[in-house]
């Protein structure tokens, strides 16, 4: 992987060609990458606040000098929830959360981003940065034993830590079954 900053000035020395009126994220090629290292941390709370309620909490962090070659292009992160059990509705398998996310990227990562460069899920040339803010919603429910269907809402502000991209709406499904 490059650095952002071996990157970034590969970037500036051959800039990105147009594409449709605007500048294309553009891709590092290989003579600019390097093996790195990348390191980082995460946290992980729980606690019960009651027998059915709960509350979450996690962070993480990363160097954010390289290009990412995991699943996010995300180099601090921080989150908060909460879940509730179904027993107050009668269905006490069944699970409802809410959540709040807040992500960040690094300035050499900003910096990449603003001359072009594509991360693995960032990048279009064009980056006004601003906090990645995510919320959360979703429902676990159990159909029968060993078997779960969980329904997910997101609304994400700033995507891919852009002010000019978004809101985003995402709803997700998920089927759950154990034998």
């Amino acid at each position: 992987m490059a650095s952002y900053q071996a990157a970034r000035a590969f970037l500036l020395a051959h800039p990105p060609s147009p594409d449709i009126g605007q500048r294309a994220g553009a891709d590092i090629p290989p003579k600019v990458r390097a093996y790195h290292y990348k390191y980082g941390f995460g946290l992980n709370w729980e606690q019960e606040l009651t027998k059915n309620v709960g509350m979450f909490s996690r962070f993480g962090w990363c160097d954010g000098q390289e290009e990412t070659w995991t699943f996010t292009d995300i180099d601090y992160s921080a989150s908060l929830g909460l879940s509730i059990k179904g027993e107050a509705w009668g269905r006490s398998d069944d699970v409802v959360g809410l959540a709040g996310v807040v992500s960040g990227a690094s300035r050499a990562n900003q910096r990449f981003l603003e001359a072009g460069g594509m991360d693995m899920l960032d990048g279009d040339g064009r980056l006004t940065y601003g906090w990645e803010k995510v919320l959360e919603a979703y429902y676990d429910m159990q159909i029968c034993e060993g078997v779960h269907v969980g329904f997910d809402y997101q609304f994400v502000a700033n995507p891919a830590f852009n002010r000019d991209r978004g809101p985003v709406s995402i709803f997700a499904g998920r089927l759950h079954w154990e034998f």
